[in-house]
């Protein structure tokens, strides 16, 4: 046996080589032909308006009709761009014949390119130059030798065949469902005007653009039998969330190839219904509408043939992890819907309502009124105005100076807050109740915008104990009582709600400009030794370095990226009260009998522009801290203010050692 194994071995080598030269010999020669690279299309591929070709799936037609690719055959509908753009003609055009060999029409077997049987492509431009082709006719056949290389025939040029790139043939493998397009309708979902959701034909949420283009909820009256309600900002993240979700919807199958479509399989855990609206694509056409229709099936049904897993009743039970398919009024192919679509549809629409309690941005806050009432002991109004994104001055006292940094933070925190619960949620009892909850209003807040004058007044607890407030929108210069609804405030929330004057007040330990200082010098002890810091501009431009010396120490350059940050921190330190007679036992408990550091800060020709001694930093951050500056005055500071610049300036002086 083992004898006559080698013979055989040694003929099916020599077979197999004199297949592969004669292959390779046609390689060869296709290389070797004097010919030059030519293009497999024969004119600009944005020129090409019809596309045509037969491949295992079918015989497919695309015709590009007003700039927008259509599938005409084996159906008429919209074709996927990307796929038409991108995957077809992108590779039509980048291909190129890159050999040719004389073929007799008996040898079209030996090249794979068969008229009945090779995969058959046609594309046609109606608007070419005179006398350049209109359109190209080929024939994708067999792999050469050479890997990534196919054969190709080209009815131009029938007595050869060519040698192109195997992508060719890639290109042209697509089916019916590849072709189509994937989005749920030919309008671009992020531009709906409108959208209603029912499930078991009742109504749910009902979304609608305002005149400005933001997304507007329907609230229904929570009163017994009134079918009226109102439309309130909805939260723009939320809709663009469910809108984007069914941008990105995608077929599965076709309802021919798809045995759900017939309803076979039941459905589950109810349906539900989506109405579309989009603006007329010309002014003498109504609005156009989509209807979406979304159903869950069983669990155990295959969804790429909708057959159930028979003998298996007990899988077909409704469950919340069941697929759930989309189906669209006039369309044929069947969506696989994300998992969290139908939770997001099941909610109501105070699931979509904007639940900031002031809609207004900051920025365009030009009138700010807080009212503070504390348990009948503290009481206290603060009324800031301001030019269009101006400095805040105080409304009754203009020359009084206004701490820009905490209005542009209260702003930030009392705007932001979020609503917990709607009106339509509490209780029906609590209109009974609202001259109790608002009697005495812990906080009433007012922004003025333009024209607009909206805010929230904060009344009692919900529960004693309970973090939650009663509040209730205030619309209107003389704040009219509106929608009640609730606010999540722990006590460190509610703290930063309650500021009073003084918060307001720009009351900094040192005034000066900091652009304006020229030189700094300190004094300190570091280890135990007293020694004196100076630093210099060395010149006045802003981005200028600064020369720093240490005692008796060399100097050396600090950047300006170290200078300017200390001396914005100086200037922000702020004081609560003045002291204006201290006894000599609180200078002494405070260390300005003989101060451990003393900053000078000087201008231009030596102008001392200003000065603070500071003491003892207290080692909690949260107690106050006594200063003196240079007109003699003792102030109560943060503590922990004070410890920043403090810090800072050891840091500078252990880059001078």
């Amino acid at each position: 046996m083992k004898s006559r194994t080698i013979p055989f071995l040694f003929v099916s080598l020599i077979v197999l080589a004199v297949v592969y030269y004669y292959d390779h010999q046609h390689i060869v020669a296709l290389r070797s032909a004097e010919i030059k690279e030519a293009r497999v299309l024969p004119f600009a591929v944005d020129k090409v308006d019809t596309l045509e070709f037969r491949n295992p799936q079918g015989t497919f037609k695309l015709v590009k009709l007003e700039g927008v690719w259509r599938l005409i055959a084996p159906s008429a509908k919209l074709a996927d761009p990307k796929t038409v753009e991108e995957n077809i003609l992108k590779l039509l055009d980048a291909s190129t014949k890159i050999g040719s060999i004389p073929m007799k029409d008996a040898e079209r077997k030996n090249y794979g390119v068969e008229k009945d049987k090779a995969l058959w492509v046609r594309a046609t431009a109606s608007h070419t130059a005179k006398g350049e082709p209109n359109a190209v006719e080929l024939l994708l056949g067999a792999d050469t030798a050479i890997p990534g290389e196919i054969y190709l025939w080209d009815t131009a040029n029938p007595s050869h065949v060519q040698v192109t790139q195997q992508n060719l043939r890639r290109a042209f493998q697509y089916g019916e469902l590849d072709l189509r397009d994937k989005s749920i309708c030919e309008y671009d979902i992020e531009k709906a005007l409108t959208l209603e959701v029912a499930w078991d034909g009742v109504s749910t949420l009902r979304l609608q653009r305002n005149e400005t283009g933001d997304w507007n909820v329907f609230s229904p009256s929570a009163k017994a039998g009134v079918v009226d309600g109102t439309w309130n900002p909805a939260e723009k993240r939320l809709v663009d969330n469910l809108l984007n979700t069914l941008k990105t919807m995608r077929p599965f199958a076709t309802g021919a190839q798809n045995a759900i479509r017939a309803s076979q399989v039941e459905a589950q855990e109810g349906k539900a219904q989506l109405h579309l609206t989009f603006a007329a694509k010309a002014a003498n056409q109504p609005a156009a509408k989509v209807e979406l229709g979304l159903r869950a099936v069983p669990f155990d049904v295959d969804l790429t043939s909708g057959t159930q897993a028979a003998g298996n009743k007990e899988s077909a039970a409704p469950t919340k992890h069941a697929p759930w398919i989309g189906e669209v009024a006039g369309n044929d192919l069947l969506y696989a819907a994300d998992s969290r679509l139908p939770g997001w549809l099941h909610n109501g629409p105070e699931a979509y309502r904007d639940r900031q309690a002031v809609p207004l941005s900051a920025d365009e806050v030009t009138g700010l009124h807080i009212a503070i009432t504390i348990a009948n002991k503290i009481s206290d109004t603060v009324d800031l105005v301001r030019e269009k994104k101006g400095p805040w001055q105080f409304a009754a006292d203009k020359t009084k100076q206004v701490n820009q940094t905490n209005v542009t933070l209260y702003l930030a925190y009392s705007m932001s807050q979020k609503i917990d619960t709607f009106q339509n949620d509490l209780p029906s009892t609590l209109t009974q109740s609202l001259s109790t909850i608002f009697q005495q209003p812990l906080l009433r807040v007012q922004f003025t915008a333009g024209n607009k004058v909206q805010g929230y007044e904060i009344g009692k607890p919900v529960a004693q104990g309970d973090s939650r407030y009663f509040a209730r929108r205030l619309e209107g210069a003389e704040g009219k009582p509106g929608e009640v609804f609730t606010l999540n405030l722990p006590a460190q929330v509610l703290v930063q709600l309650l500021k009073l004057t003084s918060f307001f007040e720009d009351r900094p330990v040192l005034h000066f400009n900091p652009a304006e200082v020229n030189s700094v010098v300190v004094s300190l002890t570091v280890k135990d030794d007293a020694t004196t810091m100076t630093l210099k501009s060395s010149g006045t431009q802003e981005n200028a370095a600064w020369l720093g010396t240490l005692g008796m120490q060399k100097g050396n350059t600090i950047p300006p990226t170290v200078i300017k940050p200390f001396l914005e921190t100086l200037r922000s330190v702020q004081y609560f009260s003045i002291n204006n007679n201290p006894d000599a036992a609180a200078i002494q408990k405070a260390d300005l009998g003989k101060p451990a550091v003393r900053i000078y800060l000087y201008g231009n020709q030596n102008e001392l522009l200003a000065s603070v001694a500071i003491g003892k930093i207290p080692e909690n951050e949260q107690d106050a801290a006594m200063v003196q500056d240079n007109t003699g005055r003792y102030l109560l500071v943060s503590g922990g203010s004070l410890g920043n610049v403090i810090k800072t300036l050891y840091t500078i002086a252990q880059r001078l050692r």
